[in-house]
């Protein structure tokens, strides 16, 4: 009899040896399955999640081109114009009503365009009004038909051979915040280019740029003060 208690715990024993091995076994199986699963699903969080940031990065892009160009054609009826005197002392129904007059003999006397009631949409300066300002604040103009707009530009160097007080007036397209900086970016390469050529009289000239889209240029143009001196 206790030999075979004795045999029957061994046996026992050797059961459970085996039976903690293969729960070892098990237990390193499911281990390694769950291990590489959530490494699985990490990689994949990971690829869908640069995935999902492009996708986003791509739609904020279209969106930002989209608000571009709905603000360039909300603008493109406008034009900006610098150096318009204007009265300070004067009450803001007046200066209204000397802005516009300003800009209707402009229109008529330099530019031939006659205006009638509601060719111009807007007119209001830009900025905030300043009874002390020594500078005059620029005034944008929006016509309600593009032609004169156009006409308007395509003629503005007729300023120079106007009536004395339209001659110091500079007009301008009303331009995005992004379109005067690729402006500037254009003028200071071409300042730059200028000076790397060899050219110590960069402060002689004004640089402008014409056209619009793919068909913007630099040119350099003379400053009229430059010229005087030269011909002193």
């Amino acid at each position: 009899m206790e030999s075979r208690i004795s045999k029957l715990e061994e046996r026992l024993s050797r059961g459970e040896t085996n039976l903690e091995k293969r729960l070892a076994t098990i237990d390193e199986h499911v281990s390694r399955y769950v291990t590489d699963k959530i490494r699985a699903l990490e990689e994949s969080k990971t690829v869908h999640g640069q995935v999902a940031s492009v996708e986003q990065a791509v739609k904020d892009e279209v969106g930002k081109h989209l608000e571009e160009d709905k603000e360039i054609e909300e603008r493109r009826q406008n034009i900006i114009v610098y150096k318009v005197p204007e009265d300070v002392s004067a009450d803001f129904a007046t200066r209204k009503d000397n802005d516009m007059k300003f800009i209707t003999d402009m229109l008529f006397d330099v530019f031939h365009i006659g205006i009638q009631d509601g060719d111009i949409e807007k007119i209001f300066r830009l900025g905030r009004f300043c009874r002390d300002a020594e500078v005059a604040r620029p005034l944008l103009v929006r016509f309600k038909d593009f032609s004169m707009k156009e006409k308007v530009m395509t003629n503005v160097v007729m300023l120079r051979q106007a009536d004395s007080q339209f001659t110091s007036v500079n007009i301008a397209h009303d331009l995005t915040p992004k379109q005067r900086e690729e402006i500037r970016t254009l003028i200071t390469a071409a300042r730059k280019e200028y000076v790397d050529g060899g050219n110590e009289d960069v402060e002689n000239y004004r640089f402008v740029v014409v056209g619009q889209g793919p068909r913007r240029k630099v040119i350099k143009l003379r400053k009229q003060n430059s010229s005087h001196q030269q011909n002193q």
